[in-house]
C-alpha cells in the first residue's frame, strides 16, 4: 500500500475457532498481493492519510500567505490614488 492516489482492492480472510479458542490474525491481501494484518493494513491506511493532509495544509498555508501578499500589494496600490 505505498502511497498511491487510487483506491486499493482488497481482499480481507481470517480463520476464527469458537469456544473461546485463539483467533487466527485476519489478513488483507492487497491489489499488489502484498499480504498484511488488518493492524497493519489500517496503520499504513492511517499514516498515508496524515502524509496526505499534512500536504494539504501546507499548500493550504502556501495559498494563505500568497492570499496576504496579494492584498497587501492591492492596499499599496489603492493608497496612491
Amino acid at each position: 500500500m505505498a502511497g498511491g492516489s487510487g483506491s486499493k482492492k482488497v481482499q480481507a480472510r481470517g480463520l476464527a475457532h469458537g469456544g473461546g479458542a485463539a483467533y487466527a490474525a485476519t489478513t488483507i491481501t492487497t491489489a499488489e498481493g502484498e499480504e498484511l494484518t488488518v493492524s497493519e493494513f489500517i496503520s499504513r491506511l492511517d499514516e498515508a492519510g496524515r502524509r496526505r493532509l499534512e500536504s494539504m495544509n501546507q499548500k493550504l498555508r502556501d495559498l494563505e500567505n500568497q492570499m496576504e501578499a496579494l492584498e497587501m500589494e492591492m492596499s499599496k496600490a489603492n493608497e496612491c490614488c
